[in-house]
């Protein structure tokens, strides 16, 4: 389910769970570890403190994720010079080029 170590920080009260690093990194970016974090919350019902520590970031930006139903691009994809579709041709045409 969750780390042993994750456990044991978060049910002692004097541990100073700072200099803890994350346990489930799955993802570089940080969209991607929120989405993985919420994820294991609806089929485990893991704790925010310990989703906190195991995807290395704050409890309360899980919570407000969950919260909001827009992802971060798809809040700020109003303000995108190309629409989606074309910057994913581009992409795609670039990547031809590349190789």
């Amino acid at each position: 389910m969750y780390s042993e170590e994750c456990k044991q920080l978060v049910t002692s009260p004097l541990t100073i769970i700072a200099h803890v690093k994350p346990a489930k990194i799955t993802g570089s970016e940080p969209e991607d570890r929120i989405r993985a974090a919420l994820l294991q919350r609806r089929k485990e019902g893991t704790p925010w403190a310990i989703l906190a520590l195991e995807y290395g970031m704050a409890g309360s930006t899980l919570n407000d994720q969950l919260k909001a139903a827009t992802g971060q691009q798809e809040a700020y994809s109003e303000q995108q010079k190309l629409p989606p579709m074309a910057e994913k041709i581009l992409e795609q045409w670039c990547q031809k080029l590349d190789d």
